[in-house]
């Protein structure tokens, strides 16, 4: 994971406020803890990328009507 990804979810935090977005990343594959921690430290949640279809459906059903 590159380092700069989780620098812009400060930087959307910064300019959209902390409950109006959630910086995201889908992952897959494998990556160090460093790099893990790092990018959560920074406001990143971070999903793993199996199961995307439910994944996916869980996003839609969390959208205001």
């Amino acid at each position: 994971m590159q380092f700069n990804r989780a620098m812009k979810a400060v930087n959307w935090h910064k300019d959209f406020g902390e409950r109006n977005v959630v910086p995201t990343a889908i992952l897959g594959g494998v990556y160090s803890m460093k790099s893990l921690l790092h990018a959560q430290t920074r406001g990143l949640s971070l999903f793993w990328a199996h199961e995307l279809l439910d994944f996916t459906a869980w996003i839609g059903r969390t959208r205001a009507e």
